[in-house]
């Protein structure tokens, strides 16, 4: 094989490790596997319409080795490392965590808007009888001014 055959090798084997990964990793029921499923049925077509008549030989010997509509391919046999369920497991707990603290953020915030608008309640309330004192002041001078007045 030459380097180009086995970097054209290799784009292909991603590739389609891509379309592997989302059948293995997501289960059935999900729009990611249904799309994976779709996918690779328009990447084989493309392929072999478009692409395989163009490729060496050896390219195309590789090709006819990995087909991923075969069970093989689909199967769940690839499990997640240890390691990999381990970070899994940290990253739940983690934004288990950012979760806590969004809700007692939002429940503080809540908190502080109720208690924003007991404070504008209590100012109002606190406006309108300082003007009502006022008015009342202001209607009793006008009264005893208008009782001293001479008749």
């Amino acid at each position: 094989q030459t380097a180009m055959e086995r970097i054209l090798c290799g784009v292909i084997r991603d590739i389609n490790q891509v379309f592997h990964n989302c059948l293995v990793f997501n289960s059935e029921s999900t729009s990611f596997y249904r799309a994976a499923e779709v996918h690779i049925r328009k990447w084989e077509a493309y392929l072999n319409h478009f692409v395989i008549h163009r490729l060496p030989q050896n390219v195309r010997r590789f090709i006819e080795t990995i087909n991923l509509s075969e069970p093989s391919m689909q199967s769940k046999e690839i499990k997640p490392t240890p390691n990999a369920v381990k970070e899994l497991e940290d990253i739940k707990t983690v934004v288990k965590s950012d979760k806590k603290t969004i809700e007692n953020c939002a429940n503080e915030i809540e908190t502080g808007a109720e208690t924003a608008e007991m404070d504008v309640r209590e100012v109002a309330e606190d406006a309108i009888e300082v003007k009502l004192d006022e008015s009342i002041k202001s209607k009793h001078g006008q009264i005893n001014s208008f009782s001293e007045r001479p008749d």
